[in-house]
């Protein structure tokens, strides 16, 4: 028996209608069992299928998809868009669970080649991972279940991504023993970004660094899409900021994500301050970053002509959205030229997006790969 799961937002760009496709295929594979956790657009098409060897849970903590995990064979991760990283990924094979997927952008390290979409025979991706699910049931019928050599394989890769070797490299930027303070967008724990921050904050503060973080939290998280409409101007966080900074008195401010609500006017106050900022989404190259499936869809410079071609629409209301949200990264960008000391990617293939689009020296621009927890 295999057990094959997904976590993550039930939304065409993760590429859930794929994974539909499969459920309905193989619903009630006496070989196959599938656990199914997240929330999304394409949970009401999700619920239509019913079978015995499919177990949807909806959205849950990590801990509870932590105990599916660990008893999990396969994990699914067919995202469409390309992901910067893959932080998922990664604790999927660090837990001895390969990854089925799209290896390209930051999922490539995570994903072999027999377990890659892109490289399977098929005229189209269902057939494709058909394919590959065919394959491994085909392993189990004839008793050569290839899975424990492929499990020990992942976990060998995922040692690469240690805590101490995480470490090791940003110390290597910044020195030991600093006060840091964490910037973002958001700081609570809903997952991606804001997970990692607060796993780095604990590492950091477990290793002989003094940290704290800024950024939206607790129930205000709530009314995030209405803060939205502050960005570029949020004076309130300049202020809370320019108090935080006062209070604490950090050698090194690390910004992360700050172009979806936080804008450009709160990142005045790190003035002095040695600041890094580390891009975690291609948000900051393309007005629509869920739209980018292939790396040669981020084109050129950051500038209007660049965005509005990328944007692929006529629509003047789009068009005039497309214009705000690059006045924003125009403005964030000005800021940091002048404030920041280096620019932190988290896999390499991002490199020619900070050259290309902003103008950033190679030399001032560092890989700093995100750690399993």
């Amino acid at each position: 028996m295999l057990n094959f799961i997904f976590f993550g937002r039930l939304t065409k760009e993760k590429g859930f209608d794929l994974i539909l496709y499969i459920l309905d295929k193989y619903k009630n594979n006496k070989y196959i069992n599938f656990y199914i956790f997240g929330k999304g657009d394409l949970e009401k098409n999700l619920k239509k299928i019913n079978a015995k060897n499919i177990k949807y849970l909806g959205w849950q903590n990590i801990e509870t998809i932590n105990k599916y995990l660990e008893k999990s064979h396969y994990t699914l991760m067919p995202s469409k868009f390309l992901e910067t990283f893959g932080l998922s990924a990664l604790e999927s094979i660090n837990k001895g669970v390969p990854v089925i997927g799209y290896g390209k952008g930051g999922l490539k390290q995570f994903i072999t080649q027999e377990l890659d979409i892109i490289k399977q025979i098929g005229k189209n991706d269902e057939e494709k991972i058909e394919n590959i699910i065919n394959k491994l049931i085909k392993e189990i019928e004839n008793q050569k279940n290839n899975w424990a050599y492929r499990s020990k394989k992942a976990i060998e890769k995922s040692n690469n991504y240690k805590k101490e070797t995480s470490l090791r490299e940003f110390e290597n930027i910044i020195g030991k023993n600093k006060k840091i303070l964490l910037i973002s967008d958001s700081i609570e724990n809903i997952g991606g970004i804001e997970s990692y921050i607060i796993n780095t904050k604990k590492l950091r503060n477990n290793s002989g660094h003094e940290v704290d973080s800024f950024g939206l939290g607790g129930k205000i998280v709530k009314y995030r899409k209405i803060l939205m409409s502050l960005v570029g101007f949020n004076i309130f966080a300049y202020w809370n900021l320019k108090k935080k900074i006062k209070q604490f008195e950090p050698d090194i401010i690390w910004l992360h994500s700050v172009s979806r609500y936080l804008g450009f006017l709160p990142l005045l106050n790190c003035k002095g301050k040695k600041t890094l900022i580390m891009y975690h989404d291609l948000g900051y190259f393309h007005p629509f970053p869920s739209k980018v499936y292939e790396e040669e869809q981020i084109i050129g410079k950051v500038n209007l002509k660049n965005f509005i071609k990328m944007g692929k629409s006529k629509n003047p209301i789009v068009i005039f959205a497309i214009f705000l949200k690059l006045i924003n990264l125009k403005l964030i960008n000005f800021v940091l030229n002048k404030k920041c000391n280096f620019f932190i990617i988290p896999s390499e293939f991002m490199t020619k997006y900070l050259q290309n689009g902003y103008g950033i020296k190679k030399e001032k621009i560092k890989i700093l790969k995100h750690f399993a927890k």
